[in-house]
């Protein structure tokens, strides 16, 4: 299925070097009116030891470690009352699992701190030991940026903009708190300015939209703003030129600008559109930025052009080493490669990197400490030797969670991750129990227990695994066969459904739904819309198991036991719509749809005729995933527009809105009494009465 996320799309959406909107209201708001393991692959000419001779290879760092090995859930304050029409107002935040997903590295100037930004807040490395040291929590995405003495660390949440004492991690000062105020912060080289990359307005009709980027510059010691730079069409990058006079600001899907700090007039506009940083040289001479799959560099006093470095994906991260002699460049193809900037040649390339990178603040690489290149995004955060390409170590960290799925009794919460990571939670406690799978490669995991709670089924890619829950035992692996795919967005396995007597199984495969028998791990039969190739991405079974719904290029039903088509609700959506979620009332009368000809609404059909009964409307983007309460009185669904909704099913009113991050996957408890979101910001959050 298309997955948006990870990708620039006029600022809509959250890659992997760029911030999201920020911090999150936690209770209900009533309604008024494939990765491989990383490998050195050289460049076709080897690197030449009179340019580049480390006298030593720096020292390897401790054996990787888990992040954050301080932070634990804490427990859970019950839910006073199912989830209802009456008490929907009521709804809050009880409690977030998971570490966040960390998308961005930096070293503090005086290289003993590294910096992990994500998605929940900011985590503090001892550099040599790789202990944390402290956690900020920030409930929100944040970019951080060490001021010049590594005294002050600077955040930008989206909607607002921090400064916290590194040495105690004590919050000093909040510069802005207004919407949309900071995605990227840079001090000033005497630390005594800050800037930051913000949207200045957004689209009326989609508010996801940025349509005014805008540079704001900041007074550290007072809070003050300085000035507001316009120019840019989406939130930029900004960066300092080393003497201060100069700022570069590059956004997504525009130019590349440098102005003047003292004005704020405009100095020089290069080429874009740009896919990523932008960052000056040590010496304030060369200007890099990504553009589109490549990396350009420019001589600043000229605005010439000096090289242009290809890349096979498109550039997130850009650090010149402390020297000036080499840049380095991650993408978002999970590569990072190293170049020499006068002549533009490639040293080597990383694969397994994430796409930001960091140069520890060594003085050259002829020093006796050697140089280390951080890597953050889309997996664990790695330091590498820039002498030899070697990896050192690794931190691991959270990924995009993408399925969850309570356990019959209420006990247990499974979830998926993008990184196929299949785990069990403690309700209560927030617990993790068992990791039952993990494979580090970009596909997700969905997730389904039986009715009896005794097995869990997963899709991880191609593959469908079931594991004894109590032992987390793996019981049985079978292939699904996906066929001849023109696309390779539905090439992996985004949803999965267990019948109720729990001896079929239905896994979406591409252009198909395929059923299993689950004793055996036989594929029974292929169920497929007639008329053409229709991509399929979301799949359920009636509450009585006679059928089986599918949703994504179309909507259809199918009689389980014979494979025969009852009805086809939507035909061919192939270019004006997309069904990205199907569920089946309780009692098997209705069936719900994320998304149809209208990707944004939730359509409601009777099971029996296959009529349209009615929409609900009220999101601004795709909705992902939908849910009904228990007892079917209640639908849940999670949209991209970063909300959670419940809706009353009988009149088709909207009873409330949860703010949410990149929701993916949304689930009540078998009482009613909970909501689970797996996000995809690394975290799981559940909602209740309180």
């Amino acid at each position: 299925m298309p997955r948006p996320f990870g990708q620039i799309l006029n600022g809509r959406y959250l890659p992997v070097v760029t911030i999201l909107v920020g911090v999150l209201a936690v209770c209900c708001v009533p309604v008024q009116t494939l990765t491989p393991t990383a490998t050195l692959v050289p460049a076709n000419t080897p690197l030449s030891t009179a340019t580049f001779t480390p006298t030593r290879t720096p020292t390897a760092t401790p054996t990787p470690t888990s992040i954050p090995p301080t932070l634990t859930p804490t427990s859970m304050p019950p839910p006073v009352a199912t989830i209802s029409r009456d008490n929907a107002g009521q709804v809050a935040q009880l409690t977030r699992w998971g570490t966040g997903s960390v998308d961005g590295v930096e070293w503090s100037p005086d290289g003993k701190l590294l910096a992990l930004s994500s998605s929940i807040g900011i985590y503090l490395y001892d550099a040599n030991t790789l202990q944390q040291i402290r956690f900020i929590d920030t409930d929100a995405y944040t970019s951080v940026a060490f001021s010049p003495d590594s005294q002050i660390l600077a955040g930008a949440l989206g909607t607002a903009v921090k400064l916290w004492e590194v040495a105690s991690g004590r919050e000093l000062r909040t510069i802005t708190e207004q919407a949309d105020d900071a995605y990227t912060v840079a001090f000033s080289p005497d630390g005594k300015m800050l800037a930051s990359g913000a949207c200045g307005e957004r689209d009326a009709v989609e508010p996801q939209q940025c349509i005014v980027g805008e540079v704001r510059l900041w007074e550290v010691a007072s809070g003050h703003e300085l000035r507001t730079i316009s120019g840019h069409t989406t939130p930029p990058d900004v960066a300092f030129s080393p003497d201060g006079k100069t700022l570069a600001s590059a956004a997504p899907n525009d130019a590349v600008r440098v102005w003047e700090v003292a004005s704020g007039r405009e100095l020089l506009t290069l080429a874009g559109p740009i896919h990523g940083s932008v960052v000056f040289s040590p010496d304030g001479a060369i200007l890099a930025a990504g553009v589109d799959k490549a990396v350009k560099l420019w001589e600043v006093a000229s605005g010439r052009e000096l090289h242009t470095l290809r890349h096979t994906g498109f550039i997130y991260g850009l650090a010149f080493s402390p020297d000036g002699r080499l840049l380095a460049s991650g993408a978002n193809d999970h590569s990072v490669k190293l170049w020499e900037v006068d002549s533009g040649r490639e040293v080597w390339t990383l694969r397994g990197a994430g796409a930001e990178v960091a140069f520890s603040p060594a003085l050259s690489y002829d020093s006796k400490e050697g140089v280390i290149l951080a890597s953050a995004g889309s997996g664990p955060v790695k330091l590498w030797d820039v002498a030899s390409g070697q990896e050192l170590s690794a931190l691991s960290t959270g990924q995009d969670t993408t399925s969850v799925a309570f356990s019959p009794d209420g006990t247990l919460l499974a979830s998926g991750g993008w990184d196929n990571n299949v785990t069990l939670w403690e309700v209560t406690t927030g617990r993790e129990l068992n990791t039952l799978y993990h494979a580090n490669f970009p596909s997700w995991a969905a997730v389904v227990f039986s009715l009896d709670g005794k097995t869990l089924a997963a899709g991880v890619y191609r593959e469908v695994k079931l594991w004894d829950v109590a032992s987390g035992r793996e019981l049985d692996t079978f292939a699904v066969d996906f066929g001849n795919l023109k696309k390779v967005e539905w090439e992996s396995i985004d949803s999965i459904a267990l019948s109720p007597d729990g001896q079929l199984l239905a896994v979406d495969a591409g252009f198909n739904v395929k059923l299993f028998d689950v004793a055996t791990g036989r594929e029974l039969r292929t169920l497929r819309v007639e008329g053409g190739d229709r991509a399929i991405s979301s799949v359920a079974f009636s509450p009585d198991g006679r059928l089986v719904a599918a949703g994504g290029q179309a909507l259809a039903l199918w009689d389980a036991v014979s494979g025969s088509e009852r009805n086809i609700l939507i035909g061919d959506l192939s270019g004006v719509g997309y069904v990205w979620s199907v569920a089946f009332s309780p009692d098997g009368r209705l069936l719900a749809s994320g998304g149809g000809q209208d990707e944004n609404v939730m359509y409601l059909w009777d099971v029996a005729s296959g009529s349209e009964l009615r929409t609900l409307t009220g999101h601004t983007y795709v909705v992902h995933s939908v849910a009904f309460s228990p007892d079917g009185k209640l639908l849940a669904s999670a949209s991209w527009d970063d909300t959670v909704r419940l809706w009353d099913v009988a009149s088709g009113d909207e009873l409330c809105t949860l703010n949410a991050r990149q929701p993916y996957s949304i689930a009540f408890s078998p009482d009613g009494r909970l909501l689970a979101l797996g996000s995809g910001d690394g975290t799981i959050r559940l909602w209740g009465v309180r």
